[in-house]
């Protein structure tokens, strides 16, 4: 019975990291899904794997996992450095393919996966969950609607301390790196609320690690935004986003990829104002506005969450960890017959990796003090 008339939409997961148990927490919340298989280059850690997350069988290679037939979509979980060859295996075995982030180290190698799952006709996606979280859609309905005007400018960080230097992001060797690690949901975020890009501006500093422990980035729009992201593997960073337009400002709150509070403030649109020689109230005389200024600075921490109080406050959990908003997206994909997810199309996956591939290009090495 294949995926389109199965009840259930039969997964297998490749990998056995840390990403792939949130994954198969994740698929708990589909009715539709149905975690059938693991696959582990040792039989034992799959073994222990799949007794860990309730998958009936583990696969002690990934060549016997994608050639299981009963599975019908494979979750690629590996390092960032073997997704491409993975996402290849899975495709060349007529799988399905969900990828975790990034889909791949570059853009070259993303351009291969795409021109192989089209010439298969098979479905194939990049898993960035920040596009499916519910909130992040209402706050792009919110735009469209024009709550914030015209969208100018597009602000956000993504900041963690790792650990310890033998973490996986910060291994050159596994596709480690602030730009792939955080970039890739940073400039991906900044692409859904203001399009594609056209220039590319930045700065990427290579520690001891040898890969990008942190980058600044702005990107000029084509429609003439701009965005201005920071990501860093150095240290702990808000984690918001914010949205600037010619009539307000909208605020994914932290962590803006899986937010579950959104805010709008509005203000009136420059020229809006009252016009020059309208009635309205008697000019405050200039000692009055000094006076009034310096009361408010005096007084700012208690009077400014009033006066720019928002006019919208959207606070709207998230469901269990996030990851299954994807996975419905896949299964939806499947059923209705498309090899392609209009809300995360593989030209857009593309599209990001060649704006990181030139802030990669031009990272510039620390240089020790004296």
């Amino acid at each position: 019975m294949g995926a389109l008339a199965a009840p259930r939409v039969r997964w297998g997961i490749l990998g056995t990291g840390h990403i792939a148990g949130e994954f198969a927490m994740g698929l708990r919340r589909l009715p539709e899904a149905e975690l059938v298989a693991i696959g582990s280059r040792e039989a034992e850690r799959g073994d222990r794997f799949a007794h860990a997350v309730g998958a009936p069988r583990a696969h002690g290679s990934y060549e016997a996992l994608v050639g299981d037939p009963g599975v019908d979509v494979v979750y690629v979980a590996t390092p960032n450095s073997e997704h491409r060859d993975h996402n290849r295996l899975a495709l060349e075995a007529g799988k399905a393919v969900l990828c975790e982030k990034p889909f791949a180290t570059s853009a070259a190698e993303a351009r291969e996966v795409v021109a192989l799952a089209r010439a298969k006709g098979l479905f194939c996606m990049e898993a960035m969950w920040s596009r499916f979280v519910p909130l992040v859609g209402r706050a792009e309905a919110l735009v469209r609607e024009g709550r914030i005007g015209d969208p100018l400018a597009f602000q956000a960080d993504l900041g963690i301390v790792v650990p310890s230097r033998a973490s996986r992001a910060l291994r050159p060797e596994l596709g480690g790196g602030a730009l792939l690690e955080f970039g890739v949901y940073l400039v991906a975020m900044a692409r859904l609320f203001l399009g594609p890009s056209e220039e590319t501006l930045g700065c990427a500093m290579v520690g001891p690690s040898g890969v990008d422990e942190q980058a600044s980035v702005l990107l000029r729009h084509s429609d003439g935004g701009h965005s201005a992201l920071f990501a860093s593997l150095l240290s702990q960073t808000p984690g918001e986003a914010q949205l600037f337009g010619t009539r307000g400002r909208l605020r994914l709150h932290a962590p803006f990829y899986r937010p579950h509070h959104v805010s709008v403030v509005t203000f009136a649109k420059a020229g809006e104002g009252r016009a020059p020689g309208a009635a309205g109230p008697p000019a405050v005389p200039a000692t009055w506005k000094s006076a009034l200024r310096r009361l408010y600075q005096r007084y700012e921490a208690y009077l400014s969450p009033v006066v720019r109080r928002p006019s919208l406050d959207l606070v709207i959990p998230v469901e269990g960890n996030g990851y299954h908003h994807q996975a419905a997206e896949v299964i939806r994909c499947l059923r209705a017959g498309q090899t392609e997810s209009g809300r995360m199309p593989l030209d857009e996956t593309i599209a990001i990796l060649e704006t990181l591939d030139a802030l990669r290009v031009s990272r510039a090495p620390v240089v020790p003090g004296p």
